[in-house]
């Protein structure tokens, strides 16, 4: 029995199916559509504490410049903590180190003391983190009391391992160099940071070094005297020895290393 070859309808075409414009148009209206509904959400999310920490970096930064400006026209030191202007009823007020700070007059009115730093300062809203909702004063930022009116040439042997300033609470006059034990208070001697403000920006905070240098860290990584401590080295009443790492060795402190420091030597 006979039985005819079998060949293709078209031998001379090859077997490939093209993409039609309707669908193009489909797969790329679907794209569209997941990516309006779940990635651009997830990076509006993501993108304010993008921001803001990028923002108090900055702010950070400016007031670094503005310490070394100080630092400049005040052999090499630092500036203080604080400082001591007079009030136009002739009673003494006491200066912040970075944020101008307003009193109520007789007459009902305010009137302005310039801080420290204010002639290096040109927008005072630079001493408020941008990530602190309605702050009740106009400092957040600590300033580390052991490098304060230090030699920067001098004392402090190690300036880009060395803490100048950092995220602080929203309370005057806000320096200090510790961690804040539970129920304390921001203003007690050795002014210190809370638990909170220390995981301000994605689980750690912006550190300002003596060099002029910002830098984002998590708590772990930095080395904060205990808060009793008025030694810029902090010796050990017992050993006289230093208790910390060494700012100018290798940063490590019994078995743990560490990125900075409070301590200036």
């Amino acid at each position: 029995m006979y039985s005819p070859p079998i060949f293709p309808e078209d031998a001379s075409k090859p077997n490939t199916r093209h993409v039609t414009l309707p669908q193009l148009a489909a797969v790329v209206i679907i794209i569209w559509f997941v990516g309006a509904t779940f990635i651009a959400p997830a990076m509006h999310l993501l993108e304010p504490p993008r921001q803001t920490q990028s923002g108090c970096a900055g702010n950070e930064k400016q007031i670094l410049m503005a310490m070394l400006a100080y630092a400049q026209d005040n052999d090499d030191r630092l500036p203080p903590v604080a400082g001591i202007a007079h009030l136009p009823t002739g009673a003494a007020a006491v200066t912040s180190w970075c944020a101008d700070r307003s009193f109520v007059a007789v007459d009902g009115g305010l009137v302005t003391i310039p801080a420290v730093t204010s002639d290096f300062i040109k927008n005072s809203g630079i001493c408020r983190c941008p990530s602190v909702d309605s702050p009740r004063t106009p400092l957040t930022y600590l300033y580390n009391d052991l490098a304060a009116g230090q030699s920067l040439m001098n004392d402090l042997i190690a300036p880009s391992r060395t803490v100048a300033v950092m995220d602080g609470e929203d309370a005057l006059p806000n320096f200090g160099h510790a961690r804040m034990l539970p129920g304390a208070h921001p203003r007690a001697r050795g002014g210190a940071v809370s638990l909170a403000t220390l995981e301000r920006h994605s689980g750690g905070c912006n550190y300002g070094m003596a060099d002029g240098h910002v830098k984002w860290f998590t708590q772990n990584a930095v080395f904060f005297p205990p808060r009793d401590s008025d030694n810029p080295e902090h010796l050990a009443p017992d050993t006289k020895q230093p208790v910390g790492p060494d700012p100018g060795g290798s940063m490590h402190y019994g078995a743990t290393g560490y990125a900075v420091t409070f301590q200036i030597r």
